[in-house]
């Protein structure tokens, strides 16, 4: 038999900036996914989630030409420029009764760094934590997380304001 548990108490976030994610609580987890209908009916018949229809990203033009944002990847990227990506963020709650966002991705066109993940999870697989990044200018926090082992893969040159850090090598995932 297996007796009640609790949770153990977790403090508050700081309230100034204490380390490269400033201490800011999370925001949401991003699952690549190779069928993201089949994953959509997966998530929402196990876990209860709300189902939505999955949108493109961007909504017009591709990953490095869209009006509305400019391009997405950083200088020198080795990424597919006609790539976009089919998702769809849904709010779950946490064990605080806190909602928190669950977004899915599949990557659609050639080479992208979700389609990178999955290649290299061998599957659909969690690929990112949304955190915010606090008072920290953008580059400023660029340059923060690529001295700590970061890789710059998606979030293209101002005014995009998007920005992928690949920590898989330490953190074994990506923090937008």
């Amino acid at each position: 038999e297996v007796g009640p548990s609790t949770r153990p108490d977790m403090p508050a976030a700081p309230s100034k900036e204490a380390s490269l994610f400033g201490g800011k609580r999370l925001g949401h987890f991003g699952f690549c996914v190779t069928d993201i209908d089949a994953s959509l009916k997966g998530y929402t018949e196990l876990l209860g989630l709300t189902r939505g229809e999955p949108r493109r990203w961007p909504p017009e033009g591709t990953l490095m030409e869209n009006p509305s944002m400019g391009p997405a990847f950083p200088p020198g990227n080795k990424y597919d420029p006609d790539s976009y990506v089919r998702t769809m963020m849904m709010q779950a709650k946490g064990v605080d009764g806190k909602t928190f966002g669950f977004e899915l991705i599949q990557p659609i066109g050639g080479a992208t760094p979700w389609g990178d993940h999955i290649k290299k999870q061998k599957g659909s697989s969690i690929n990112h934590i949304g955190v915010g990044r606090g008072a920290w200018d953008r580059d400023e926090w660029v340059k923060a997380a690529q001295a700590k082992g970061a890789e710059w893969t998606l979030g293209g040159p101002p005014p995009d304001k998007k920005v992928y850090l690949d920590f898989s090598a330490t953190l074994g995932l990506t923090v937008e």
